[in-house]
């Protein structure tokens, strides 16, 4: 089904299924332990049935670390992010996805490759489903009337496209996956009762995407070119953070409705265009004073406000500190780093 290769700086290769396996048991589940030169932890990977298989990582990397997933037939994919941050890349698409803890996405990809990378001393803990159209098509009885259209086009076969809808991990979602990690059976009833959770989880997921088609029922989802056209309208707003485009001016540049894009950045950022803007403004506010480059009115002005209350209000609402505060604090702690020891 797929072929996974982890490469780290120092050139050292570990290629699953491949090399050799820390441990293996039956009824479809075989483990791999992270070779020290990389990292600790595990890769475990469980197949319940042909086209139908649970993935789970939790490992630490001692370096950087790149890892290669190719995918030899098509599927949908459930993601669920518990810890740590992954930057993934889809090879040909010219597409990069950040995700993040809580993050849980869906998505469906033709055959195609990812490329991600892992970041030093963090923990990356993850479940992955991966589920073939055949199968996919079976667990919901063929009944797709309830899906977003583009979704729904897939999951019957009358399209075939990559597809991608952010989604969260619930509550609820998070007590399934502490189940999985949990479960005292073995053998085939061990078997039955990780299904079981599995389907809970494919359950829940698509609840999510059937609330989202009623919210939106025209298309509840976002195809991973919207994604790319999403992330295309961001890099606009960070070039002329200043004068940044109308909304409507925004779509029609990257070619998106404005009821998509204003959806989409809901999606992908977790914030509107207004809110993902007013972030990038203070981030790039907050790097000037840091590097002494402008003074606050001068910061405030420079990434677009016209108002210096208003800057002051919204750096202390996303830093905690208002700015003078916060140079006064930067300037004090390299004095006393400066300070020569007794």
């Amino acid at each position: 089904m797929h072929q996974i290769t982890i490469k780290a700086i120092n050139g050292y290769e570990m290629n699953l299924p491949g090399d050799t396996c820390a441990d293996f048991t039956r009824h479809g589940e075989a483990c791999w332990q992270i070779p020290e030169m990389i990292g600790t932890g595990i890769f475990k990977q469980i197949e319940f049935r042909s086209g139908f298989y649970l993935f789970i990582a939790d490992y630490q990397v001692k370096q950087h670390c790149e890892w290669d997933i190719v995918f030899n037939r098509s599927g949908f994919g459930i993601e669920f992010c518990v810890s740590g941050q992954m930057q993934g890349r889809y090879t040909g698409m010219d597409l990069s996805v950040l995700l993040r803890e809580g993050h849980s996405p869906l998505c469906y990809f033709p055959c195609l490759s990812v490329t991600g990378e892992d970041i030093k001393d963090t923990r990356r803990f993850s479940f992955s489903i991966i589920i073939e159209p055949k199968v996919f098509n079976t667990l919901v009885g063929g009944d797709c009337k309830h899906f977003p259209m583009a979704f729904r086009s897939i999951v019957d076969g009358t399209r075939e496209y990559s597809y991608y809808q952010p989604g969260e991990i619930t509550p609820e979602i998070l007590s399934t996956l502490e189940s999985i990690l949990r479960c005292p059976l073995t053998g085939p009833t061990r078997r039955l009762f990780l299904e079981s959770r599995i389907l809970d989880l494919i359950a829940r997921r698509l609840q999510q995407l059937d609330e989202c088609s009623n919210t939106y029922p025209d298309d509840g989802g976002i195809t991973l070119s919207d994604v790319e056209k999403i992330h295309q309208a961001a890099s606009l707003l960070a070039k002329d953070m200043k004068n940044p485009p109308t909304l409507f001016n925004l779509a029609r540049s990257v070619g998106i409705s404005h009821a998509k894009m204003n959806r989409g950045f809901h999606q992908v950022f977790d914030t509107t265009v207004f809110g993902y803007l007013r972030k990038i403004r203070l981030q790039q506010a907050k790097q000037l004073l840091e590097n002494h480059q402008m003074n606050v009115t001068e910061a405030a002005f420079g990434v677009g406000y016209n108002s210096l209350s208003s800057f002051s209000r919204a750096f202390f609402k996303q830093f905690g500190k208002n700015p003078h505060r916060f140079i006064r604090n930067r300037f004090a702690g390299r004095l006393t780093n400066s300070k020569p020891s007794s």
